[in-house]
Order: structure tokens, then C-alpha cells, then sequence
């Protein structure tokens, strides 16, 4: 094998070959579009962000972790992104780190959402052990003067995580608005 080409020889990183136009080496531009495909499921990696999110009564520290999903990817089902929900407790022995990881799709706005973009929340299991992964998924609508979310904490009325990064994403440009309004 070639030291410079894990490949091999002759074969570039995208598997073409140096007589490929569309790429390889010594050939064309690389891939069709200028893009490899995704081994990572359709999810832009490299495009990931961090925010933090602000404590809470419950919560010392809150943060979120957005991967989004690249809508050019053959596979792409119209997911927006993948949301990793990280908290810390702000109270107890050894103020406990919870993590969440969802996946977030677009819904349509209902007309008791006052012209809020809503999204749905799919909670990935994080080992095979982990019952809540099963769970019903979240329903969030998130706007400057609504918030809302079909957890615990946002049926009881109180700040919910859901919707709280939500929003912070949309205040970040990572999730377009698409309301109406």
C-alpha cells in the first residue's frame, strides 16, 4: 500500500480511481456536489456547536451540544440535528451530571401554537438498557412569547430544558424560524 494514500495506490479517498473525472487522485474535483458522503449517518460533525445554557434553581449548569443533520445526504429524512442536553445539578452529593441526547424534526404549527414553529423530540437510548428511549416523544413549541413542551417540567408549567435549548438554537441561527409570522 501506498504510504501517502491509505487507499492504495491509484485510488484517492473518495475510492475513486486516477481516471475517474469526478475525482481521485490525480483526477477531476473530487466527489459529485464537492461532498464525501457522511459515514456518521447524514449528521455534519465537524459543524457541531456548544452553548451554554444558564442554571436554573434545580440545575447549577445546563448546556447544549447541536449537531446538525446535512440535508444533502442521500439518506436525510428531514431531521434537523441531533440535541445533546447536559445538566448539572445545583444541590445533593455530587451534584449529578444528567445527559440527554434527542433527535429533533420539524412539525407543522397547530393554530393553538399563535404561529410558533414546533418540533418534535425523539430521545436516543444511550445503552441497551435504557428504558427512557422508549418513552413518547417530546412535542416543543419555542417562540419569543410562547414556550412549551410535552415533558414533566412543561406540562407542570415550569422551565423545561426541551424548550429552552430550542430556543437557544433558534436564537443562534443553528434552527431556522419557520414561523409564519
Amino acid at each position: 500500500m501506498d504510504r501517502a494514500d491509505p487507499c492504495g495506490p491509484g485510488v484517492g479517498l473518495d475510492g475513486r480511481g486516477p481516471d475517474d473525472p469526478a475525482g481521485g487522485v490525480g483526477g477531476g474535483g473530487g466527489p459529485p456536489g464537492g461532498r464525501v458522503p457522511d459515514p456518521f449517518g447524514g449528521y455534519s460533525v465537524l459543524d457541531f456547536r456548544s452553548y451554554p445554557l444558564g442554571g436554573t434553581e434545580t440545575y447549577a449548569k445546563r448546556s447544549v451540544l447541536w449537531i446538525p443533520a446535512d440535508p444533502d445526504y442521500p439518506g436525510h429524512d428531514g431531521r434537523l440535528g441531533q440535541l445533546t442536553i447536559k445538566l448539572q445539578r445545583a444541590r445533593g452529593y455530587g451534584r449529578v451530571v444528567e445527559v440527554g441526547t434527542y433527535i429533533v424534526s420539524p412539525d407543522t404549527p397547530e393554530p393553538k401554537d399563535y404561529g410558533c414553529p414546533a418540533f418534535w423530540l425523539y430521545k436516543v437510548a444511550d445503552d441497551a438498557d435504557d428504558e427512557s428511549a422508549n418513552a413518547e416523544p417530546y412535542r416543543a413549541v419555542v417562540g419569543p412569547y410562547l414556550q412549551r413542551c410535552g415533558c414533566m417540567a412543561g406540562r407542570c408549567g415550569l422551565a423545561c430544558k426541551h424548550a429552552d435549548a430550542i430556543w437557544m438554537l433558534m436564537e443562534q441561527g443553528d434552527i431556522p424560524d419557520r414561523s409564519p409570522l
